[in-house]
């Protein structure tokens, strides 16, 4: 019927929101250009952007669970926050501006404006249909920026770590030489000659005095490891000690029973010269200040203790010490000479012989022992005697004047043949043996 056929032809075109889809692909150099984009609108651009809403929105959600089943760490489009796909029809794509969605995002977005442009979400640029550029990436990720900051982060804690263990093991170093020059054992070359040591003293300033049975009075530097002097004895040398008054002085005590006083400003001879009540060799020097102040000398031979006054020439023995026997050590809490400890052992060789320790201050009963040989000290704060026990093979402390024993210290392999006492500039006691 021609009416029907007529009303049939001028039957108006269906809109392009409901027209069927169509993929089209746009070139990045043609979104430039306003007009183009325009007329292209109609035909070409409206294919993606024209989809039904239902084949959209189920093929949108199909993609969508399909990109979060796959990694839920992929990027998101910034509209809806869900990932974004390589293909259909939310895959990745962009507009002239730079920013990137999900496709289906900026169809949706163009579609609610009701215009042929609408603005960028993020800058407000506007765009249209055919501005929309697809990405053809093989496969989206995101830079983990963590990872580069946490090996950054370790790196700087390791050279970190590493200054401060260069830092300790410096000052383990520095400690190591402390502690090696303190408590270690360095071999000391004397020059010819000296043959046996018999007396060693430590004076102030990193000097050790060595009286020597090769008839030498020697002085070592331990800051340069050398002799620095040396004087030539008349006799070998058994003993020496040094001032606490004054400290250019030392006292070597010789075999023949001398005592000789050496400045060590005057290198050519000693300063005094004095013998002993006998010819015994002197083995133990202390120099003390008595109560008044004044200088002592304190020296022991076989004899006994004597005792000896710078306006006299010979020493006196120490009163309360005649005829005890032989004399075998002698024990001053120097600087001070308030109390002095000697040994003695009986005159006849028995096989076990007994030897006696008195005070010379106090009346108190002597305690008797197997075998004290060597040098002894005192600790004067305390009144402490210790000396080397045979039979202990170790050192014993008895409290003074009671002679009430104190502690036994840790025994040695083998007998304690000399004792030597010394305080640290921290106020440490320890004993040499």
């Amino acid at each position: 019927m021609p009416s029907r056929s007529g009303s049939r032809g001028r039957r108006p075109r269906p809109a392009p929101e409901v027209a069927a889809p169509t993929a089209v692909q746009v070139s990045s150099s043609g979104s430039s250009e306003e007009g183009s984009d325009e007329e292209e609108e109609g035909s070409e651009g409206s294919g993606d952007g024209a989809r039904s809403p239902g084949g959209s929105a189920s093929k949108y959600k199909a993609a969508e669970s399909e990109a979060e089943a796959e990694d839920p760490c992929l990027p998101s489009c910034p509209i809806c926050m869900v990932v974004w796909t390589a293909d259909g029809a939310h895959r990745v794509s962009c507009i002239p501006c730079g920013h990137v969605y999900g496709r289906h995002c900026l169809e949706m977005w163009l579609l609610q404006y009701g215009k042929k442009k609408a603005p960028c979400p993020q800058c407000g640029k506007r765009y249209t249909q055919n501005n929309i550029i697809n990405l053809y990436v093989p496969e989206i990720v995101v830079p983990n920026n963590d990872l580069e900051n946490q090996v950054l982060s370790l790196r700087e804690r390791n050279e970190y770590l590493e200054k401060q263990q260069a830092k300790l093991l410096e000052e383990i170093k520095e400690h190591k030489v402390s502690m090696f020059h303190g408590h270690g054992m360095e071999k000391i070359h004397l020059p010819p000659g000296t043959k046996a040591i018999r007396d060693i003293c430590v004076l102030p300033g990193g000097h050790v005095v060595f009286a020597s049975l090769g008839r030498k009075l020697s002085i070592f530097s331990v800051a340069t490891n050398n002799v620095v002097l040396q004087y030539d004895l008349p006799a070998p040398g058994w003993s020496c000690s040094g001032d606490y008054t004054t400290s250019s002085h030392i006292y070597a005590g010789l075999q023949n029973g001398m005592l000789l006083v050496f400045d060590i400003r005057q290198t050519s001879a000693p300063l005094h010269s004095s013998m002993g009540l006998s010819t015994h060799p002197v083995h133990t020097i202390h120099c003390a200040v008595d109560g008044s102040g004044s200088r002592k000398v304190f020296s022991a031979s076989s004899i006994g203790p004597c005792v000896w006054d710078a306006s006299e020439n010979r020493p006196s023995l120490v009163s309360g010490m005649e005829n005890q026997g032989v004399c075998i050590s002698l024990a001053c809490s120097s600087p001070s000479s308030d109390v002095l400890v000697a040994s003695y052992r009986p005159r006849v060789e028995l096989p076990d012989a007994i030897a006696t320790s008195q005070a010379s201050t106090p009346q108190s009963p002597a305690p008797t022992g197997s075998g004290k040989l060597g040098c002894h000290t005192l600790r004067d704060n305390q009144h402490l005697f210790a000396y080397g026990d045979e039979s202990l093979y170790g050192v014993r402390t008895w409290r003074l004047p009671s002679f009430q024993r104190y502690t036994d210290l840790k025994p040695h392999r083998q007998p304690v043949l000399d004792l030597r006492y010394a305080e640290s500039s921290t106020g440490e006691s320890s004993f040499a043996v």
